[in-house]
């Protein structure tokens, strides 16, 4: 085969499109990564328990590790992840899960909205002081009263300065 006319050519320089490409995704993503977690902000996962299954809800506890799981359903069931509301709680309990109930409704008048918001600013500022760097959960009905609460969360908490980063969870 010596005498072929076909013969491969390589170099091993990137073209200058190759070496362009590299620098923009370079420039956008650099960042220095923290040897740390991040303990001045909290990081707040929304959870719509419609959307979740036993199976999920239970790889979210592993994988997210949270320290605190906030309610905000009226009537907090567990029925579709766990087979019984004792068998939740001992299952946060056993994980080192503080567990609060919170009800999110619509704020009739003012006084109501001022109620709701002295609550869960009470919650968060509590667990905020405790500086665990762990993410808090905070579950609802359905996805649409998630978003709900995402919006109100937001404007609570940015009133004492907490830094946030809020996050959903739908599966």
């Amino acid at each position: 085969m010596s005498d072929s006319k076909i013969r491969l050519v390589y170099s091993s320089l990137p073209s200058s499109k190759a070496v362009k490409q590299r620098n923009e995704w370079g420039l956008r993503h650099a960042q220095q990564l923290g040897l740390f977690d991040d303990f001045e902000a909290v990081r707040v996962i929304l959870i719509p328990i419609s959307n979740m299954s036993a199976h999920s809800f239970r790889r979210a506890l592993s994988d997210y590790t949270p320290k605190l799981i906030v309610d905000t359903r009226k009537f907090p069931d567990f029925f579709s992840i766990f087979s019984s509301i004792d068998s939740a709680l001992g299952e946060f309990s056993d994980r080192g899960i503080e567990y609060n109930q919170v009800l999110f409704k619509e704020a009739v008048n003012t006084m109501d909205s001022w109620e709701l918001a002295k609550e869960i600013k009470a919650v968060f500022i509590s667990y905020f002081q405790k500086r665990t760097g762990a993410p808090v959960f905070v579950l609802a009905s359905t996805e649409k009263l998630s978003n709900r609460i995402e919006r109100q969360l937001e404007g609570y908490l940015s009133q004492e300065n907490v830094k946030t980063k809020l996050e959903s969870i739908s599966t």
